[in-house]
C-alpha cells in the first residue's frame, strides 16, 4: 500500500509518468516485492490469499490504466498484459522448486520433474592453472578448403525437430559422417555441443593433429569458459585437455565452404533420418513450459469467468503484451466512464439517459448522440451490438504484455464509462437514453449522437460490427480520433447526459 501511495504522488490521470513507466515500476518493484520467498509460501495458495493478492493488484492496475475504479480486475489484467498476481507467484514458486530444489512440482494439473531437464553443474571442475584450452581453440584462423583431413560439425532446428551431424572430409570428399536425431524440444545449442562432442570422440583415435571446424561461436565461447555450468561442455573440456592433438576452429557459416555446407545438409537430414539421440530438455525450455502452462490457465479463467465479459468479447485471447489502449479507450470499451448508463449504475444519477433523450452508454455517444456527431462511428446492428462491446473478441489471447489502450479506449471498448447505458446499469440514472433521445452507449456516441458529430465514425454493417471495432482499436488514426470523443463525453457529461429531472 505504501508503494501504491508513493506511485500516486508522482503521477496523476493527466500528468506525471506515462503508463508504460507505471507498468515497468509495477513489474520491477511491486511484483518483485510480493514475489519474495515465493517458493516457501506461494505453491499451494488458498483462495482467500488469491483474492487478497487480486485486491492488491487491482489498485496498481487502476493506477496504470487511469481507468474508473469499477472495471473488473480480470479485464484490466488482459488490457495491461499483466497476468493475475497469484498465477505469477505460483509460476515462480514452481520454477524455484524444480530448478533450485530439484524436486517434482505440480502447477495446477501439470507436473514438472527436474529429471526431464538438464542439470546445472556448479563449481569449477578443472583447476585454473591446468585449464589451457586457449592453445587448442581459435576464432581468428582463416579457413581454406584443402585436401587435408578435417571434421565439420553443425546443428539444425526446424518445426519438425532438431538434428545434429558431423562429416570428416579428405581430398574434398566425405570419408565418414554421423547424424543424430534429437527431440523437437532440444535447442540448437544442444545440437551444436553434441556434434562437437561426438566429433572429438571420433578424432580421439587419431594420433596426428586434426582440426574440427564449427560455425557455432556460442559453443566455442562456452567451451573456453572454465566456469561453464553445462555438463556436456565440461565433458568436452576434459576430452580436449586429454587429447592435445585436437583443435577447434570457428568459420563463418553459409559462405560456400565445402565442409560446412555438407555438415549443414547432413544436420537438416538428421531431423528425419538420423539415429535417435535422447537428451534432456534445455534449462530455458523449463521456464518456457511453466510460463506456457500459466498462460493456459489464465486463458481458461478468462474464457470461463463471470466478469469482464464486454472486454472478453473484444480481447478474447490473453497475452503478455498490453493492448495499448489509453484512458479514454478503456473507458469506452469497458463502459466505466462518464456515461449516464454508468453513473446510473453507481446511483449517481436517477436515470441512464443522455441529454439527447437516449440511453447514455458508450455506443450511443459513438454512434447516435447529437452532441458527438463529429465523432460518430457507423452504428452497429442489434445482433452484433454485444460483440461490439466485447473485449474478448478483440483480444482473444492473454499475455503478460499490456495491450496499450489508454483510459479513454478502455472505457469505449468495455462500455464502462460516462455512458447513459452504463450509468443506468448502476442505477445512477432512471433510463439509458442520451440527451439526443437514443440509447446512450459507446456506439451511439461514435456514430449517431448529434452532440459528437465532429468525431463520428462510419456506421458498421451487421456482419462487420466486430471487425469495425477491431479496426478502430488497432488503427492509430482511429484511436487518435476516439480519444477526443471520450474526452468530450467526460468533460461535457452534463450536456450529453439527460438531466435526471
Amino acid at each position: 500500500m505504501d508503494q501504491y501511495q508513493h506511485l500516486c504522488r508522482i503521477a496523476g490521470k493527466t500528468w506525471g509518468i506515462n503508463k508504460n513507466i507505471r507498468r515497468l515500476l509495477y513489474k520491477t518493484v511491486t511484483e518483485r516485492t510480493l514475489c519474495h520467498g515465493e517458493a516457501a509460501w506461494g505453491h499451494n495458495m488458498a483462495s482467500r490469499l488469491q483474492k487478497k493478492l487480486d485486491s492488491i493488484q487491482r489498485l496498481l492496475l487502476l493506477y496504470i490504466t487511469d481507468a474508473y475504479t469499477t472495471p473488473p480486475t480480470a479485464g484490466l489484467q488482459v488490457v495491461t498484459g499483466l497476468q493475475p498476481l497469484h498465477l505469477q507467484i505460483q509460476q515462480e514458486a514452481t520454477y524455484a522448486r524444480v530448478a533450485r530444489a530439484r524436486s517434482s512440482s505440480n502447477f495446477f494439473t501439470v507436473i514438472f520433474s527436474p529429471t526431464d531437464y538438464e542439470r546445472k553443474s556448479s563449481g569449477i571442475h578443472i583447476h585454473p592453472p591446468n585449464f589451457l584450452l586457449h592453445n587448442q581453440i581459435s576464432f581468428a584462423e582463416n579457413h581454406i578448403d584443402s585436401v587435408a583431413k578435417a571434421i565439420y560439425t553443425d546443428g539444425s532446428k526446424t518445426d519438425e525437430g532438431t538434428g545434429s551431424a558431423y562429416c570428416i572430409l579428405e581430398n574434398y570428399g566425405i570419408i565418414a559422417s554421423w547424424q543424430g536425431k534429437l527431440d523437437r524440444n532440444n535447442s540448437v545449442f544442444q545440437a551444436e555441443i553434441l556434434t562437437i562432442r561426438m566429433a572429438i570422440k571420433a578424432a580421439s583415435s587419431l594420433h596426428r593433429p586434426i582440426k574440427i571446424w564449427t560455425d557455432s561461436l556460442s559453443s566455442l565461447v562456452d567451451i573456453l569458459n572454465p566456469k561453464s555450468h553445462h555438463s556436456m561442455v565440461r565433458e568436452i573440456q576434459t576430452l580436449l585437455l586429454s587429447h592435445k592433438h585436437i583443435h577447434l576452429r570457428w568459420l563463418k557459416a553459409h559462405v560456400g565452404y565445402l565442409g560446412n555446407e555438407c555438415a549443414d545438409q547432413l544436420a537438416k537430414e538428421a531431423i528425419t533420418k538420423g539415429n535417435p539421440f535422447l537428451l534432456s530438455k534445455p534449462l530455458s525450455y523449463r521456464k518456457a513450459e511453466i510460463k506456457s502452462a500459466a498462460l493456459s490457465i489464465w486463458q481458461d479463467n478468462w474464457d470461463n469467468g463471470e466478469t469482464g465479459r464486454s472486454t472478453h468479447d473484444i480481447v478474447p485471447r490473453v497475452s503478455n503484451k498490453p493492448v495499448e489502449w489509453n484512458r479514454e479507450e478503456i473507458m469506452f470499451v469497458t463502459g466505466h466512464g462518464p456515461f449516464p448508463s454508468y453513473l446510473h449504475r453507481c446511483n449517481l444519477r436517477t436515470h441512464d439517459n443522455c441529454s439527447c433523450g437516449e440511453k447514455g452508454d458508450p455506443i450511443h455517444c459513438a454512434t447516435k448522440c447529437r452532441f458527438t456527431v463529429s465523432c460518430h462511428f457507423q452504428t452497429p446492428t442489434v445482433s452484433l451490438k454485444l460483440q461490439w462491446y466485447s473485449t474478448h473478441d478483440i483480444m482473444p489471447r492473454v499475455s503478460n504484455k499490456p495491450v496499450g489502450w489508454n483510459r479513454e479506449e478502455i472505457m469505449f471498448v468495455t462500455g464502462h464509462g460516462p455512458f447513459p447505458s452504463y450509468l443506468h446499469r448502476f442505477n445512477l440514472q432512471t433510463h439509458d437514453n442520451c440527451s439526443c433521445g437514443e440509447k446512450g452507449d459507446p456506439i451511439h456516441y461514435a456514430t449517431k449522437c448529434r452532440f459528437t458529430l465532429s468525431w463520428h465514425f462510419q456506421t458498421p454493417t451487421v456482419s462487420l460490427k466486430l471487425q469495425w471495432l477491431k479496426n478502430i482499436l488497432t488503427n492509430i488514426f482511429s484511436r487518435t480520433r476516439l480519444r477526443p470523443l471520450m474526452r468530450f463525453i467526460c468533460d461535457e457529461n452534463n450536456l450529453i447526459v439527460e438531466d435526471n429531472n
